[in-house]
């Protein structure tokens, strides 16, 4: 199963829905507080790492983004951050439960971007990703590995949150083995090809 959700002041009050058994689900515990006042959303470095975050599709002109005028402050007790908001606080979360996924947006407000107030922001393409991810679409996966022949060709594409990439070992047919250096990509995959007979 999967869950989204946009929070508003509700939130932040004692008929929170962190007071109900959802609550147990979510990443982010909400302080109490509401940050009013405007602010521009930014991505994270895991952000930046993270497939529904990471393409340029959504990180395009991140410096000239629509603002927001109001975000719930949480803490983070799990998951991971992969955009912040007023005063560097967590404004989007992602986490993994068990065998479901749950999406967190602290704010109310990215409806601001569909509407391009101050110039909008990736709304469409981010919520595209994110449903996606959500759905489990494997080329939205964190964590993978994947190798692929086009005629003498080996392509390995390695896709994780670490900050390093380590090298992989590599089988070939005829039992040696190889160990392979990947090429960080600057998005949270790294590369490389080989050919057919380099293997």
């Amino acid at each position: 199963g999967a869950i989204l959700v946009a929070l508003g002041p509700d939130f932040a009050g004692p008929r929170s829905l962190y007071h109900t058994p959802l609550g147990k689900i979510l990443p982010g515990v909400p302080t109490g507080k509401m940050l009013e006042g405007s602010f521009r959303a930014a991505i994270t470095e895991k952000g930046r790492l993270h497939p529904v975050t990471a393409g340029p599709g959504v990180r395009q002109g991140e410096k000239g983004w629509g603002r927001w005028l109001r975000q719930i402050e949480s803490d983070s007790r799990g998951g991971v951050t992969v955009m912040t908001g007023s005063q560097g606080r967590p404004l989007l979360m992602l986490d993994r439960v068990e065998k479901g996924r749950v999406a967190q947006f602290l704010s109310d407000h990215i409806w601001l971007w569909a509407r391009g107030y101050e110039g909008g922001g990736p709304h469409a393409e981010l919520m595209r990703r994110l449903a996606h991810w959500l759905m489990k679409e494997p080329d939205l996966e964190e964590e993978d590995l994947r190798a692929t022949v086009d005629g003498d060709k080996l392509s390995i594409i390695r896709r994780s949150l670490l900050p390093e990439t380590p090298p992989i070992k590599l089988t070939t047919p005829s039992g040696k083995n190889e160990v392979v250096k990947l090429q960080p990509q600057g998005d949270g995959s790294a590369t490389t090809t080989l050919t057919v007979d380099e293997t």
